[in-house]
């Protein structure tokens, strides 16, 4: 992975150790060490792009992100989980003591995912999560994809201007 820099922050909870750093070609790394019940180290390797600047729509309507914006883990967009869900009329809870993020929206749409975990609930049914949420810096981050598609809406991803676009209403083109 290259030596740590000077620009090395790490932070630590019970069960997850985060560090972060950039290479000398100033790539952005993060590297996650998780624990399991056992006290088991698994780790990960995730390369974010934090640098990036990722627009999300919603309903036309561009998402100003107060605090931290997208970011860009495993190829994808991961949000954090309050902006763009309450511009989609949806209402997310976060557990601490589960570490889990539970949405829903008008419509019967509802969803939980836990911290960590690549295994979802969806309409009481259970999905699998290609990346799993993390949390950075007390702030919660969720795949933005599996999330909106939960909660009913339509998702496209541009990446010719590295923008999502979320379409909740039938009366309202994504494109």
């Amino acid at each position: 992975m290259g030596r740590q820099t000077p620009d090395t922050e790490t932070s630590a909870d019970d069960t997850t150790v985060i560090t972060r750093h950039r290479d000398a070609n100033g790539n952005t790394y993060t590297t996650r060490r998780t624990f399991d019940e056992n006290g088991n180290r698994v780790y990960r390797h995730i390369h974010m792009r934090g640098d990036q600047n990722i627009n999300v729509i919603v309903d036309r309507k561009t998402i100003d992100f107060q605090g931290p914006g997208p970011i860009m883990v495993d190829n994808r967009v991961m949000v954090p989980v309050r902006g763009v869900f309450e511009q989609m009329d949806g209402y997310v809870n976060w557990n601490p003591d589960e570490q889990s993020v539970h949405g829903s929206r008008p419509g019967g749409h509802r969803f939980k995912i836990t911290i960590g975990s690549n295994t979802a609930m969806v309409n009481g049914q259970e999905k699998t999560l290609d990346t799993p949420p993390l949390l950075q810096d007390g702030t919660t981050f969720v795949p933005l994809r599996f999330a909106s598609e939960a909660l009913g809406a339509r998702v496209n991803w541009h990446p010719e201007t590295d923008t999502v676009s979320i379409t909740t209403r039938t009366d309202v083109d994504n494109d």
